[in-house]
């Protein structure tokens, strides 16, 4: 499918997701004492920021932008940073079925190229891998007071998986990718 894709410069892969993160706190297990119950502020709130990001699992690679809302306009962003980001290369992009990438309003810019997963199967989407990741070094159990606490620890976050490639590609390299990048 990526040999389809007709353009003059090198191409590289990306899977693209977004995902929110917000002040309700992200329970899960920990370590603790044996006979003693863990005692974890927790949080209700529904208030959220949207991390979008593209992950080459080739080069471990990783685009993000943070937005307050999970739109065409903040998909336009993005997909506007990794192009700025990777210049020399046309950047085919795996993405979901998200209203906001198929909207009539996205604009592509002349080295982006959208692939669409098939509905239903974010398995096949590596970046899906990064979240998890992401919550679980970053986020999980954590509580926050307001939205810049949570928008300061996503920058953390972000600028470490930014900093350390080899980590990302061991997260999201694939078996069904190695014909792709061989």
């Amino acid at each position: 499918m990526v040999e389809a894709i007709e353009h003059a410069l090198p191409k590289k892969l990306f899977f693209q997701d977004e995902s929110r993160f917000g002040l309700m706190t992200q329970t899960g297990r920990i370590w603790t004492k044996k006979g003693q119950r863990p005692e974890i502020p927790y949080r209700l709130t529904r208030e959220y920021l949207a991390l979008f990001s593209s992950v080459c699992p080739e080069t471990g690679e990783i685009s993000s932008l943070i937005s307050p809302h999970m739109n065409t306009h903040a998909m336009n962003a993005h997909l506007n940073i990794l192009s700025e980001e990777h210049p020399s290369t046309c950047n085919v992009v795996v993405v979901d079925g998200a209203g906001w990438h198929r909207s009539k309003d996205l604009e592509i810019p002349d080295n982006v190229r959208l692939i669409r997963l098939p509905p239903y199967s974010p398995q096949l989407n590596p970046i899906e891998q990064v979240w998890l990741y992401f919550k679980s070094h970053f986020i999980r159990g954590a509580y926050f007071d307001n939205l810049d606490e949570v928008q300061n620890r996503m920058i953390e976050g972000a600028c470490y998986l930014h900093q350390n490639p080899q980590l990302v590609m061991s997260i999201t390299r694939r078996t069904y990718l190695d014909s792709i990048f061989n």
